[in-house]
């Protein structure tokens, strides 16, 4: 169900394409500042074609990449580590409190400090805005647990460390793990995108602003076009992906 609500996503964008199509071409909207989503298209088209563009777009999406996976890998550690014992918990509820509210693009200019000015500053902060989500609803599934009695429950029966983990902890926590993953990598794609406007030479950001910077209205509009594209189809790759994990939560 929730996959098809995905779904309806990207038939509402394709409608509003439809919708500026159609004021461009009979509404006399200006196509200076709003040109036609088929000129659009067909510029986009043709920047896949160049070599330089595949480039500017393989160097995005792997950042992207690069740092959803650290911050899943950290978190999966972090969600093992709480449930096995308490400090760590209250650990993970103190990096929750810590990253969240933290304003990612304030800290970029630290990050180039400490990472330099290559690509891992930006795989950095495309991280921790990710992990700082999926901390978050993590911890708050934690808490749905404890209120709910499940693991008190397990302390009562006396079970060990690794049955609670296995048989409570993963299984109930994963509907807000896959929350957590879809807001995280719908954040870490912002991120890349912020990031790469500064101290970078290859990325669609780089692409965007020089675009902007050069008046280029209408290549201006196919990044940000390709950007809309990639985020709804990441949001229904990760719906679909939670659809898997429901299936192996009832599974479990």
């Amino acid at each position: 169900m929730k996959a098809k609500s995905a779904w309806a996503g990207l038939g509402l964008l394709i409608l509003l394409l439809v919708v500026l199509e159609l004021g461009v071409q009979w509404a006399s909207w200006d196509a200076r500042f709003f040109p036609a989503p088929s000129r659009v298209l067909s510029h986009l088209s043709d920047l896949a074609d160049q070599a330089l563009f595949r480039e500017h777009l393989r160097a995005s999406l792997s950042r992207w990449g690069m740092g959803l996976g650290l911050a899943v890998g950290i978190s999966l550690a972090l969600i093992v580590l709480a449930s096995l014992w308490g400090w760590a918990r209250g650990f993970l509820n103190a990096c929750a409190g810590l990253l969240y509210p933290l304003p990612k693009s304030a800290i970029f200019p630290m990050f180039l400090l400490l990472f330099g000015i290559d690509g891992a500053a930006h795989v950095a902060l495309i991280a921790l805005g990710a992990l700082s989500l999926i901390l978050a609803t993590v911890l708050a599934g934690f808490h749905r647990l404890e209120a709910a009695g499940y693991l008190p429950l397990a302390r009562n029966l006396r079970l060990s460390r690794w049955h609670t983990l296995r048989f409570v902890s993963l299984p109930g926590l994963v509907p807000d793990f896959v929350q957590g993953l879809k807001l995280g990598s719908s954040y870490a794609l912002v991120l890349m995108v912020v990031t790469e406007m500064m101290m970078t030479r290859q990325g669609l950001g780089v692409m965007l602003w020089a675009a902007w910077d050069n008046f280029r209205i209408v290549e201006l509009y196919s990044i940000l076009y390709l950007i809309c594209f990639l985020g709804v189809g990441i949001f229904v790759l990760m719906e679909t992906l939670g659809e898997w994990a429901m299936e192996f939560q009832r599974a479990v």
